[in-house]
């Protein structure tokens, strides 16, 4: 079961996210694709031997920029929204898991899982982040006919950006607020 889980993680938190950031690269740097259905027919012409490279390379990527991902919904997510619950605790915030692991195991498993979350989706807003940029920069060197399927890829993923750092920084402030109680509640800081 403990393999299952780090696996989910491996997947959601980084491959997924990482093979998403790698797509949007692949689509702005490569010159065969003018337009949104030329994608499909490079797609269409994977392997499995593809597929298998680009999750390998999807969780190298996704593992990479994680830290970026963070500093993208810290960045963008403090100025937006607000936590108004603060905890005063004299504890670093590995020692409360460290803590919270050992001592309320249920627990630990909900802050785990909302952390998860959290960096999925502080990835994604990255891989969004970089198609917003993608789609731009083929508006400008193709233009014409494709302005509008470039620019309503562009509103897609600006849309993506805001919502995917919004979830990320909800998941990421639950996941803080209840390690915080946690440690508050079981008197954990005193052990």
């Amino acid at each position: 079961m403990e393999k299952a889980k780090y696996s989910a993680f491996d997947l959601f938190g980084y491959a997924l996210p990482g093979i998403y950031l790698l797509l949007s690269c692949f689509i702005l740097f490569d010159q065969r694709v003018q337009q949104l259905s030329d994608i499909l027919e490079i797609v269409g012409q994977f392997k499995l031997n593809h597929a298998i490279l680009l999750l390998v390379l999807g969780y190298i990527a996704g593992f990479t920029f994680y830290r970026l991902g963070a500093t993208l919904r810290r960045w963008i997510g403090k100025r937006i929204w607000k936590d108004t619950k603060q905890f005063q605790l004299e504890i670093s915030e590995t020692e409360k898991l460290v803590l919270v692991r050992e001592n309320c195991p249920e627990n630990f498993k909900y802050i785990q899982t909302w952390f998860l979350i959290s960096g999925m989706s502080a990835n994604l807003a990255l891989g969004s982040l970089v198609l917003v940029v993608t789609g731009i920069t083929k508006i400008i060197q193709f233009g014409g006919s494709q302005v509008l399927q470039w620019s309503g890829l562009v509103a897609i993923a600006l849309f993506m950006i805001y919502y995917q750092i919004e979830k990320s920084y909800v998941y990421a402030k639950w996941a803080r607020r209840e390690l915080n109680q946690s440690v508050v509640t079981f008197k954990l800081a005193e052990k």
